[in-house]
């Protein structure tokens, strides 16, 4: 038993390529890791929201960790936690499963966007290690009357993932809408498809592509993800959904 503690609201396992074997569980607003030598779970110090409910994911040797729609996603290396290491800028989420190479989310909530709970967001596939989750926001958008650039001096859209073809909302002042990425060029520069009719400075924002909607928000909301011989599968409370290998967003190929 973790001594003291309410109820164990998740668990999970690390594996690493090194042979660390590592059990973890989540109760109250802490986290605990169970300590082969003396028998007890160690608290971790963690600060979450309670009576949250927590799933994990063991990927890249890390133990992903989400917990609703209030915490931000934290990922674990066996000897720390970081709310950095693969899991910047990663939407928070009520359910994480991993498939194809891909961390998938469901039932999400942007930073900047608003709560999606029948929304899917993925990763990109990882390079050396480390994933990016084509998804940036902020509050410093500027925008220029009959032009299609865009900045953001606080972003790093590149470093992020974003692409051509993504979608970039905004969601504060005159402009307000939802446009396309032509290119990215720089870290804090996009250039649109469509041109803007406003000056603004400092709207706020958000981009991203790496995600899809399993049917709409409405009473029937994402519950949980499963995989199954190459299919994400999506749970809801009275449907479930599939998805192929073959299309882009669940494939390495």
């Amino acid at each position: 038993p973790i001594s003291g503690t309410p109820s164990i609201l998740g668990a999970g396992k690390l594996s690493t390529s090194t042979g660390t074997d590592k059990l973890v569980a989540f109760a109250g607003t802490d986290a605990y890791v169970y300590n082969s030598g003396t028998g007890n779970w160690d608290a971790q110090s963690r600060s979450y929201t309670a009576a949250q409910k927590f799933e994990t994911e063991n990927f890249l040797d890390l133990l992903f960790e989400v917990n609703g729609l209030t915490d931000v996603p934290e990922s674990y290396n066996s000897s720390a936690w970081s709310t950095s290491t693969n899991v910047t800028d990663m939407p928070k989420a009520k359910y994480i499963r991993v498939g194809n190479g891909r961390i998938y989310l469901f039932n999400i909530a942007l930073l900047i966007g608003g709560n999606y709970a029948s929304r899917v967001w993925f990763c990109d596939l990882p390079k050396n290690d480390t994933i990016a989750w084509d998804f940036e926001s902020g509050t410093d958008l500027a925008q220029t009357a009959s032009s299609k650039v865009v900045t953001s001096a606080g972003s790093v859209f590149k470093t992020r993932g974003i692409k051509s073809g993504d979608k970039i909302f905004i969601t504060t002042g005159s402009n307000a809408g939802e446009y396309t990425v032509d290119t990215v060029d720089s870290e804090t520069q996009i250039t649109l498809t469509e041109t803007l009719t406003n000056t603004q400075s400092s709207k706020s924002f958000w981009v991203g592509g790496n995600w899809f909607d399993v049917e709409r928000n409405n009473s029937d909301v994402g519950m949980g993800l499963g995989w199954n011989f190459n299919r994400l599968l999506c749970f809801k409370r009275h449907s479930v959904y599939k998805f192929q290998k073959t299309q882009d967003f669940a494939t390495d190929n």
